[in-house]
Parts: structure tokens; C-alpha cells; sequence
């Protein structure tokens, strides 16, 4: 708690110092945290916060109450994916924009040689955790019909495996299994490599 209440206090001053100051925030903490400094700032700064599905989407009613009273303290809203603004109250979802998770491959990890070959012809490949929601799933069950055009192809999904074994077993069903790799989670540069 003190932690966050310093956090609090070092924005807020930075915001006094810098009348052109712009908020972005990123995470459910970020926005709440943007939410409080809205109460103790008459002028609130310009504000934008980018949200991810289980920073709007929380278990408890009143959780979700507080998340949507400060997202309402911002100017601007932008969703990682279409999911995640379908999962705001209709009133934020007119200013929402989604504007999707990317790679900047002009960064320096991108211009290294890559040592990884990937399995495949096409290869396909997704980064994210391993989840129902990521539309993982949704790949592995497009595989059947893949593979009858591109017999070559091999899906590489990269992210912390959370269900990585009902996905497994879902492969598993659809006899796809061969055609998959759960690489898990991975560092920068072996991201870099893989992409």
C-alpha cells in the first residue's frame, strides 16, 4: 500500500511539473491508479489507457464497479483486441479503439541471424499465453482443414502454456498433434529467432 501511495505521489508531482503531461496507462493498477489521481487533481492531464481483457473483466462485482468508475476518468481507451472491447460496458465502447498487440521488427532483436529453423511449409506461429481465449484453440481446430491444403504446415505457439494439455488433448482428438509445437515461454531474442 505505501508503495502505491508513493507511486501515487511521484506521478502526481511529475504531472504538477509538466502542464503539457500526457497519462498512459497500461494494467489494471496503472488504471486505477490513474483513477485516484483524477480525484486529487482538479486539472487531470490528458489521459489514455490501453487495457487487456482481465484488467476490465474482474470476478468481483465491485471490482468491476471500481474499474469502471476510473475508466471513465480517461480520455481515451484503447483495447488490445476486438475481444477485449466487446467486454467493456457500452458506454466506453464508443471511445474505445483497438489497436492490436504488434512487433516492431525494425528493433535490434530482429536483425540478428536467426539459429532456429522452424518445422513447416508454411509455418505458422503464434505468441501469447496459452489460452482458450487467445484463439489457440481456435488454430488447432482449423488444422484438419489446413493440412488438407498445405500437408507441410506446422503451428508454433509460443506463451506461457496454461492449458497447454487440453490443448494437447484436443490435437490429440483431432490426430494434428504431429503438426504442433509448444515452444512455451521463451526469451527475447529466442522470440526474435522464432518470428
Amino acid at each position: 500500500t505505501i508503495t502505491y501511495f508513493n507511486l501515487i505521489r511521484e506521478i502526481s508531482a511529475s504531472i504538477s511539473r509538466n502542464e503539457k503531461a500526457i497519462l498512459i496507462a497500461s494494467g489494471r493498477i496503472a488504471l486505477l491508479i490513474g483513477g485516484v489521481l483524477s480525484i486529487q487533481r482538479s486539472k487531470f492531464p490528458k489521459s489514455l489507457v490501453v487495457v487487456h481483457g482481465l484488467d476490465i473483466n474482474p470476478t468481483s462485482r465491485r471490482m468491476k464497479r471500481i474499474v469502471n468508475w476510473a475508466l471513465g476518468k480517461f480520455k481515451k481507451i484503447v483495447a488490445v483486441s476486438g475481444f477485449t472491447k466487446s467486454h467493456l460496458d457500452e458506454k466506453y465502447q464508443q471511445k474505445a479503439i483497438v489497436i492490436n498487440n504488434g512487433v516492431n521488427i525494425k528493433a535490434r532483436d530482429f536483425s540478428i541471424s536467426p539459429q532456429i529453423k522452424l518445422s513447416g511449409n508454411p509455418s505458422l506461429i503464434t505468441v501469447g499465453t496459452l489460452w482458450e481465449r487467445k484463439g489457440q484453440f481456435n488454430a488447432v481446430s482449423a488444422l484438419p482443414e489446413i493440412i488438407k491444403k498445405y500437408p507441410g504446415v506446422h503451428y508454433h505457439i509460443v506463451g506461457i502454456p496454461k492449458e497447454a494439455d487440453k490443448l494437447k488433448r484436443l490435437a490429440d482428438n483431432l490426430q494434428v498433434a504431429p503438426y504442433i509445437t509448444i515452444h512455451g515461454a521463451v526469451s527475447n531474442r529466442q522470440l526474435a529467432e522464432l518470428l
